[in-house]
């Protein structure tokens, strides 16, 4: 419920902001919601209207949202093989799972997957997830503050991030004096969108 509202009140200040542009451009209410029901990208909403208001022709302003959708549509390609290769084509379903917890217990879901807590520090943990992955990838998940705790270590081989324009209010730090260029990590890929900047950092 919370994630909803959050992205309800950005959609709507974002709509707001579209519709009033929109109409001081010249266009009215009805044109307004016509545009943005049927053309899809922000950008190319907020260009067409910008056209608009310069005094450039509608096929003009057209032509501009059409060159940014078009970019949009082959950053949604490229991201796609992104996202295929951090999440793998396995599923997770049935996977051995490990987390850090005070209590040592197993704990299997429904559809296979087994929970192993785990009470021992990182390094313990990482050991008994690689022994359970054999030659496989190992994913590490969580908290800021257990992220952190690998990437201080030097146990994180790869890490995938994605940054979204959204104000939380209150949170906890994820890189917060860590560096990494002195840690060996670099950008090796980026992907932009309208809702995020996705980024893969290995060394």
């Amino acid at each position: 419920m919370r994630d909803a509202l959050g992205i309800a009140i950005a959609t709507g200040a974002y709509a707001l902001s579209f519709g009033a542009i929109s109409v001081t451009a010249g266009l009215s209410i009805l044109q307004t919601c016509a545009l943005s029901l049927l053309m899809f990208t922000g950008a190319s909403q907020f260009a067409f209207v910008g056209v608009i208001g310069a005094g450039g022709s509608p096929w003009a302003g057209a032509a501009t949202a059409a060159l940014l959708g078009s970019r949009n549509a082959l950053y949604g390609v490229r991201l796609l093989e992104v996202l295929k290769e951090l999440s793998g084509a396995e599923s997770m379903r049935q996977l051995p799972t490990l987390t850090m917890f005070k209590i040592n217990m197993n704990l299997e879901m429904e559809g296979g997957t087994i929970f192993h807590f785990v009470t021992e520090e990182i390094e313990a943990a990482l050991d008994q997830a690689r022994a359970a992955a054999r030659d496989k990838d190992v994913r590490i998940g969580g908290g800021a503050a257990t992220i952190r705790q690998y990437l201080r270590a030097g146990l994180l081989d790869e890490m995938h991030l994605a940054i979204s324009p959204i104000l939380l209010g209150q949170g906890e730090p994820l890189l917060e004096g860590i560096d990494l260029p002195g840690l060996g990590y670099r950008v090796r890929e980026h992907v932009f969108t309208e809702a995020a900047m996705h980024l893969v950092v290995g060394r």
